[in-house]
């Protein structure tokens, strides 16, 4: 099987995914670009975001499952800057990609597909100097991430309490304090 740095191709493909450049409670994947509207009606796609290329149908959703799952945020948040989302984080994600099974992989695109459609019911949009710019919100409390979370654990050897913990971390980040 490939590595996901190998199936990240140069060229152009018409297997792509959109991954926002920064991230800061979650990271941001889709597999269609959110756009942004100007107030005389003009349309663009919203700025912020890499278009990566991909060799397949399959590298695009095990890309977007495992960068939008909470293990794509912790493997984030340990490698990165604390800001960018740089290939080096899915260079980190695909190991997992050795360790699912065949069964495993078509079910991490089955959820991811999934997952990409919920979003996009989950449409945010926000006004900013004249533009009303899209955002797909992945709900990282949605049974898809939290399915695609209990694999990797599983494959990990990790128990349930493991996930709990993990759950119980990333909702603290992204709380910052508030809930106290």
């Amino acid at each position: 099987m490939p590595r996901v740095q190998q199936l990240i191709l140069a060229k152009r493909t018409e297997y792509r995914i959109y991954v926002k450049n920064t991230a800061y409670n979650w990271i941001s994947a889709y597999d269609s670009a959110p756009s942004m509207t100007g107030k005389n009606g003009e349309i663009h796609s919203a700025t912020g975001f890499n278009e990566l290329f991909l060799v397949s149908e399959n590298a695009k959703y095990y890309s977007l499952g495992l960068l939008n799952s909470t293990w794509g945020y912790l493997v984030w948040a340990i490698v990165g800057d604390g800001f960018h989302v740089t290939s080096r984080c899915l260079s980190f994600l695909e190991r997992i990609l050795d360790l699912l099974s065949e069964e495993e992989k078509d079910r991490l695109i089955s959820l991811t597909q999934s997952m990409m459609n919920e979003c996009k019911k989950n449409l945010r949009i926000k006004h900013n100097a004249g533009w009303a710019v899209e955002n797909y919100s992945v709900l990282t409390d949605s049974y898809e991430v939290n399915e695609i979370d209990r694999m990797i654990a599983r494959v990990l050897g990790l128990e349930n309490d493991d996930i709990i913990k993990l759950h119980q971390w990333y909702h603290s980040q992204v709380s910052c304090g508030r809930d106290e």
